[in-house]
């Protein structure tokens, strides 16, 4: 059985994580410092959950087998850039993707991301044919 779907938009990554410890509180707060992850996770998490129910999966079950994934990210090119540079080697780092969609993907298609065992990930210009998101394909290892 294989899970693949497409999430469109513009992809989000996680951000670096920050730390405060309000006045006369004796724990820390943690706070992501990009305000667009969130609405992206949550447009992968049900994009997740409508392949994995199509894939014949109950909507509640999750994977907890060892997994291999292909992500393949699609970025809007921005008009400053030259014509002759033809891959995303700027920001969003393709770690800080891959953080966003772990994360998404926890809970509403795996059990954890740990159980992710192979891994293979692009990062390309969108165009007509492919808009901007992230193609994710799943499959367990069983």
């Amino acid at each position: 059985m294989t899970i693949g779907f497409q999430v469109h938009g513009l992809p989000a990554s996680k951000g670096s994580m920050k730390s405060f410890v309000p006045k006369g509180w004796k724990r820390a707060i943690l706070t992501n410092d990009s305000e667009k992850t969130k609405p992206w996770e949550n447009v992968i998490r049900v994009a997740a959950i409508e392949a994995k129910v199509k894939a014949g999966m109950q909507s509640g079950e999750l994977l907890d087998c060892p997994i291999q994934m292909q992500l393949h990210f699609r970025l809007i090119k921005p008009k400053s850039r030259p014509k002759k540079v033809i891959w995303p080697e700027k920001k969003p780092d393709m770690d800080k993707l891959l953080r966003a969609v772990f994360d998404a993907l926890t809970g509403s298609i795996y059990t954890d991301d740990a159980r992710v065992v192979h891994l293979t990930m692009t990062k390309n210009w969108a165009c007509a044919e492919w808009p901007p998101g992230v193609l994710i394909e799943i499959v367990p290892l069983r």
